[in-house]
């Protein structure tokens, strides 16, 4: 049975061994953002943290370990990064989870270059862990606007949505410093409206018109996928070819 004396000193123990899991996985964060994984030693972080080497084996088991938790910590930024006011209009809490979202991606740069640009490599959980991220929040943009993510049109959509997104990251934050967010942001607003669109497309009896108009109430309203003109059934249509 635990003495009160060995109990209050576990309590500081238990609270360096946390700060020291924490330090490990903010240094190995950094570490990881500027290096991919196999070019990463376990000295590297360790020495960059100024913990002794076998404390990462300790803690995490090996590099990969230290790995998958750097990537958990990413995860959890990310989840608290995306709460919102949820008693404001669905497309203003879509403006603020994108805003929220773009203003963390410009604030670690670089790493999120490095995660979006491939640096989780081939290993299925590391991609796991983020992409579980990124389909909640895709998830969540569609359930604001009474859409079903689990509908196989919105799921593909939503899909199509999250790279879109993620290549307008990369490239805005390789050159987009003369966008301001606010453009940005309204930007990436089209870009979810498209998807709806594509949705609608793909299965007409979605509700379409009243999603975009929870998007952007105050814009009229746009024709939607189940009214975009057809192509007459008598008109040919030849592969586009490119000359050199």
């Amino acid at each position: 049975m635990a003495t009160k004396k060995s109990r209050v000193q576990a309590g500081p123990r238990q609270a360096q061994a946390d700060a020291t899991r924490q330090r490990l996985t903010t240094v190995a964060l950094r570490v990881f953002a500027g290096k991919s994984f196999d070019t990463v030693a376990v000295s590297d972080i360790a020495d960059a943290a100024g913990v002794a080497h076998g404390l990462v084996f300790h803690y995490f088991g090996s590099k990969r370990g230290l790995y998958l938790a750097a990537l958990r910590e990413v995860a959890r930024q990310l989840r608290e990064t995306h709460q919102v006011d949820m008693s404001a209009l669905p497309g203003t809490r879509i403006r603020s989870l994108l805003t929220q979202h773009m203003t963390w991606m410009r604030r670690h740069r670089k790493l999120a270059l490095s995660l979006l640009r491939g640096g989780l490599g081939t290993d299925p959980q590391a991609w796991r862990i983020i992409d579980d991220v990124r389909w909640q929040a895709s998830a969540w943009i569609a359930t604001q606007l009474t859409l079903d993510p689990a509908n196989p049109a919105v799921n593909m959509m939503l899909r199509a949505l999250t790279g879109a997104i993620d290549q307008a990251t990369v490239h805005w934050l390789q050159h987009g410093r003369a966008m301001t967010m606010d453009a940005l942001i309204e930007a990436l607003m089209e870009i979810v409206a498209a998807s709806l669109c594509g949705a609608g497309r793909l299965d007409p009896a979605l509700k379409i018109d009243a999603a975009l108009r929870a998007l952007n109430p105050d814009e009229p309203a746009r024709r939607t996928a189940q009214e975009a003109p057809r192509r007459p059934a008598n008109v040919r249509t030849r592969p586009i070819t490119l000359s050199t």
